[in-house]
């Protein structure tokens, strides 16, 4: 793949997510830079996909997504104190 390829990008940025996500615990530090994460997947997926003129936009799972730090926040048990 060439190193410039933005579909391939997003691809490597998404996995990183994803296996962010599943860390078995979080400090305060990693729910920060999970929301400059999240943040940063999703506007990526606006600019290489989302087409307003041919209906294609995000749908509410991407919604949701924003709202993960929140909820890790408020589930003491998943952060490391």
């Amino acid at each position: 793949m060439a190193e410039d390829d933005e579909h391939w990008f997003f691809l490597l940025h998404l996995s990183q997510l994803v296996d962010f996500l599943f860390s078995p615990a979080f400090t305060d530090g990693m729910v920060t830079y999970l929301c400059d994460m999240v943040a940063d997947h999703l506007i990526m997926f606006s600019e290489l996909y989302v087409d307003e003129e041919n209906g294609i936009r995000l749908i509410p799972k991407y919604h949701l997504l924003m709202h993960l730090p929140t909820i890790i926040y408020c589930r003491v048990d998943l952060l490391l104190l």
